[in-house]
């Protein structure tokens, strides 16, 4: 029998000074969907406990997901928060801590108490008219191939940095 697993956030310690957010610890949890659905059900409960009670044997099905909880589930659990496959993955959610302090220090900040909500854009807003030339402008530029880009890219198999050219080819006449 195969069983979906989740991965979802466990826990974080970050450290705070001033402007600066660093994350200093992060765990993520690997559970079995039966698992997640059972803690998502019982989420506003007292009673809920993160960790599944035991089940006796009776049923292949149960031997089955008790060797997912006791075997599987703790080396797929080590795996994402210490591998190097998941690297990618830890690095979205320290990203998203990052995203949410910042969103909540921005919310707190003198900047927002004084501008958000109140309407004061005044001196920023432009002519329609002057606005929709500008865009006109960046786009005749573009057709014209103003996007002729060289780049040094890191070619991932030989580890060589090779120049690449971004270019828009404009084909017929626009």
């Amino acid at each position: 029998m195969f069983s979906k697993i989740w991965i979802v956030p466990d826990k974080a310690v970050v450290y705070e000074k001033e402007n600066t957010m660093l994350v200093v610890e992060s765990h993520l949890k690997v559970m079995t969907e039966t698992d997640y659905l059972a803690m998502n059900k019982n989420a506003g409960s007292a009673a809920a406990s993160a960790t599944p009670a035991a089940i006796t044997p009776e049923s292949s099905a149960d031997i089955t997901l008790k060797v997912a909880r006791e075997i599987i589930i703790p080396a797929i659990e080590k795996e994402v928060n210490e591998g190097k496959s998941f690297a990618p993955l830890r690095q979205v959610f320290s990203g998203m801590l990052l995203a949410t302090w910042y969103k909540t220090a921005l919310k707190n900040s003198i900047l927002a108490k004084v501008y958000a909500d109140k309407s004061k854009v005044k001196g920023i807003d432009q002519d329609p008219a002057a606005n929709q030339r500008i865009y006109e402008q960046y786009v005749d530029a573009f057709r014209k191939g103003a996007v002729n880009l060289i780049r040094d890219d890191l070619d991932r198999n030989s580890q060589e940095i090779i120049p690449r050219k971004y270019s828009r080819v404009v084909q017929g006449s626009a």
